[in-house]
């Protein structure tokens, strides 16, 4: 392995960020200590881009057993062939999160996971769960309750820029609205999006603009109005699009679509699932799609 690697060296650096860009992460965390120059390579923003739209996609499972937070990695194929896909997951890592001293996890993005402790933001990490590498981010002067919800109280909204030894920024935190506590931050096209209530009874999409730093809304899909009815309704990115489950009916789950990124006249009902007799009826259980397969199958929360 030695030998080969030092041959690898020898190569035109482009070439060697094409077949490193191809390899397992995990390796990748070895393999960044054969020289410098690989080094400099694993950690620039453009190879990290690229290996990331080679990556196969990973589900990560959180359990709460005792005292302790548990993370497991798992990593899957997507094969035609695959009759049952529950057989199909490769185990690739697994660590307790009471070790960051937090308790959950507030969203991912790129690979990239955010650890806190609920009600409190003094213990804030963003960790890469293959390496294990981690930053801290510092305290917020003011505390925040809740610091991942879209509330209709006084609204604040502070940013971080990774890479910087700076300190959070206050941003305009847009149009007041209606909390909704099922709503992680879903991200696409660079911009974050929350499934809240507006002020004239309606679902919206709230967005937020990470390049620009500001808020805007734009149409979620046609549900129940959002005082009259318990939010069931889950905001996730499904293949390249916002998608919101909605479990609100005692027959049916339902899954729309927005078609074209932005309109909300483009939000399509896309599948229609029908409950087994034993499930149907009121139900109070947020139903979260994760993955449609190729053969037609959907993974769901």
């Amino acid at each position: 392995m030695i030998r080969q690697s030092s041959q690898l060296t020898k190569l035109p650096l482009e070439i060697i960020s094409n077949i490193l860009t191809r390899i397992p992460i995990l390796l990748i965390a070895r393999l960044k200590y054969v020289c410098h120059a690989w080094l400099e390579l694993f950690e620039s923003p453009e190879f990290s881009k690229l290996h990331l739209s080679k990556s196969s996609a990973g589900l990560l499972v959180y359990q709460h057993l005792g005292g302790s937070y548990l993370i497991k990695i798992f990593r899957f194929e997507d094969e035609l062939v695959v009759e049952c896909h529950q057989f199909n997951y490769t185990p690739v890592r697994r660590f307790d999160l009471t070790e960051f001293k937090c308790n959950t996890i507030s969203g991912s993005v790129d690979g990239f996971l955010c650890f806190l402790h609920v009600g409190h933001i003094d213990n804030l990490y963003i960790c890469h769960p293959i390496t294990r590498e981690y930053i801290s981010l510092p305290t917020l002067e003011s505390y925040v309750q809740f610091p991942s919800m879209v509330t209709c109280s006084r609204s604040e909204c502070h940013v971080y820029s990774l890479g910087t030894t700076g300190t959070w920024r206050s941003i305009a935190p847009g149009p007041p609205l209606h909390s909704n506590c099922y709503s992680i931050g879903a991200f696409l096209n660079g911009n974050l999006h929350w499934l809240v209530g507006d002020l004239k009874d309606s679902y919206v999409i709230s967005c937020l603009d990470l390049d620009k730093e500001m808020f805007r809304t734009f149409s979620g899909p046609p549900l129940p109005g959002y005082r009259t009815c318990k939010c069931l309704g889950g905001l996730v990115v499904l293949g390249d699009c916002l998608s919101v489950c909605n479990n609100m009916s005692e027959h049916d789950i339902v899954i729309w679509i927005m078609k074209d990124y932005g309109v909300g006249k483009s939000w399509s009902k896309e599948f229609v699932i029908s409950k087994l007799p034993s499930l149907a009826g009121e139900c109070y259980e947020l139903v979260l799609p994760i993955k449609v397969f190729r053969n037609g199958d959907i993974s769901m929360l």
